[in-house]
């Protein structure tokens, strides 16, 4: 390169001492004009990127330029790094480590349509499959560590590849029972909601505005009876053609999915979450992709929710792409540092 010549002295023969003041002054100006056009072609390779897009882990073969891999993703959010103050998520939930004195968790309680069919737009966002609620105004959730009332916007799902879901290996969060042992959890629902009186904009940058409530799932033995999560789930995925690949737009193109372009279903969002409420976890964290916004309240069943295996692996034939050459298996950050963060319990460690 024309630096590296410069260096070398290889363009410039100074020998001659009168020329000694020409040439550093000849040198600078090299120099200057070699930064000048560096600069301008790391700004010209950041105009090809016409967007900015996370991908995950185990995605290794779709890494390009302005993809960006976990270990990376502060590049796309300074609240992505594993720091104390941005309250990563997700993290391992020892039941060991359960502190349920110092902090009082009051009852889950869910207001208005949980247990009423409510309509909900089901699209494959690239990384999920997501489903948002029509009208959730009257979806509410108050107790648990939340102070005030929050509506449900929208639930989606995070899972491994087929061999890992035969592992227990999918979910976001990992629990682990008070005896030390790994709970196997091929499938987490996240149920989103946000403080009722913000609009979804002043939420995402307020603490503690975000409320998800999340759910792991299991696939039932042949002796196990049909499950309200596995009628719901299979209601979900009834028009899995139309979820095969990403939408091309939708809430993160500042557009809002109309009807006619997803798929919708009616169902009973309180099939998602486990018959008892009342043994829950909850730790101050943030979201699972970027931004990385550190304004959730989490609050995670520890009951297990059951659905057929064939219904489990059904969420592992859609794809991240549009091409359908990257199967969508494997959506789950790894587990973050916990940070001397509480574990608050609504049961003792025991």
């Amino acid at each position: 390169s024309v630096l590296e010549s410069i260096q070398k002295g290889q363009l410039l023969q100074c020998s001659a001492p009168s020329m000694t003041h020409h040439c550093v002054l000849l040198t600078a100006a090299l120099l200057t004009a070699c930064v000048h056009l560096s600069v301008a072609g790391i700004f010209a390779q950041r105009l090809r990127c016409t967007f900015q897009t996370f991908v995950y882990e185990h995605e290794h073969i779709r890494v390009q330029r302005c993809e960006f891999a976990p270990q990376s993703w502060w590049q796309m959010s300074h609240h992505c790094k594993d720091l104390p103050e941005n309250r990563p998520s997700p993290i391992r939930m020892e039941l060991s480590l359960c502190q349920s004195e110092s902090v009082q968790l009051k009852p889950i309680e869910l207001g208005g349509g949980w247990s009423e069919n409510r309509k909900f737009v089901v699209w494959n966002n690239g990384h999920s499959i997501q489903a948002d609620a029509v009208d959730g105004a009257d979806l509410t959730v108050t107790g648990g560590h939340l102070k005030g009332t929050y509506s449900c916007i929208q639930f989606h799902f995070h899972w491994g590849s087929r061999a890992n879901m035969e592992k227990g290996i999918g979910s976001e969060h990992r629990l682990v029972d008070a005896a030390g042992k790994e709970v196997p959890t091929p499938l987490e629902v996240h149920i989103v909601c946000k403080r009722r009186e913000l609009s979804v904009k002043q939420a995402v940058s307020t603490p503690d505005a975000i409320a998800v409530l999340g759910g792991f799932i299991q696939p039932m033995k042949p002796a196990d009876n049909e499950t309200l999560a596995d009628y719901a789930i299979s209601e979900l995925l009834a028009n899995i053609t139309g979820l095969l690949i990403p939408m091309k737009r939708g809430p993160h193109s500042g557009r809002q999915l109309r009807d006619e372009d997803a798929p919708t279903v009616q169902l009973q969002l309180r099939d998602l979450l486990p018959d008892n409420l009342q043994r829950f976890v909850n730790y101050d964290g943030a979201f699972t992709t970027p931004g990385c916004n550190p304004v959730a309240q989490w609050h995670l069943f520890t009951d297990m929710m059951k659905i057929r295996k064939e219904l489990l692996l059904q969420f592992t034939t859609v794809f991240f792409d549009r091409a359908k050459t990257h199967p969508m298996v494997n959506n789950f950050r790894p587990v973050m540092s916990r940070h001397g963060r509480e574990i608050r319990c609504s049961f003792g460690s025991s």
